[in-house]
């Protein structure tokens, strides 16, 4: 997801740093199932709020990081070679509405990688869908300072907040990425879709 320039695990990190988990500015949730192709940047709020440990059992990662160096650290463990940044709001597109439309609408279809896919948050805000194994939407509300690694194979839409409308961000992987969304809709199950489903349904 946000490839748009040229630039699968839930096992807990015994890392040597401090980090907070879900600090106060950030807001994960079960989705109200409310949304339309007109307000789907809205927060969707059911009330209902998702623990930490309930994303880790989906091979979720979250961490509120406020330094490079913590972030550099986890790099390492986890073998991120890569990365590039990425800025995305109405001027990416140099003013075009039907463009920026367009391209909101192609991130917010429900789609899965077959590698991780890993953004830390340097400004701006926006949201994260991910599916759960009951199918239920969880939502991630992520501001800056906000790390959130995707698994491979996991379902999962994005989107800009309606407040913002602007979000950049740092993209980080482990070998070039193959930027490839592969859509629910298509019904396609690669070997990445296969054995995230097996490693949830394992830790059930």
């Amino acid at each position: 997801m946000w490839g748009i320039t040229n630039c699968n695990e839930s096992i807990a990190l015994k890392l040597s740093f401090h980090y907070q988990l879900f600090p106060a500015m950030v807001a994960i949730y079960y989705h109200d199932n409310l949304d339309t192709p007109e307000n789907f940047t809205e927060d969707h709020d059911s009330g209902v709020p998702v623990p930490e440990e309930r994303l880790s059992e989906i091979g979720v990662f979250y961490r509120y990081i406020d330094n490079m160096e913590d972030l550099e650290k986890i790099a390492k463990e986890r073998d991120y070679k890569n990365r590039d940044q990425i800025a995305l709001n109405l001027d990416t597109f140099k003013g075009d509405q039907k463009a920026f439309d367009a391209k909101m609408a192609q991130f917010y279809k429900e789609h899965y990688h077959e590698d991780e896919e890993i953004r830390y948050i340097l400004d701006g805000e926006g949201f994260f869908d991910v599916r759960d194994p009951e199918d239920r939407w969880i939502r991630a509300k992520l501001n800056k300072g906000d790390l959130l690694i995707l698994p491979a194979g996991i379902y999962h839409r994005f989107t800009l907040s309606k407040r913002l409308q602007y979000v950049k961000a740092m993209r980080l992987f482990k070998d070039e990425p193959k930027w490839e969304a592969i859509n629910r809709d298509e019904g396609r199950n690669t070997e990445a879709r296969l054995e995230y489903s097996k490693s949830v349904a394992s830790a059930a």
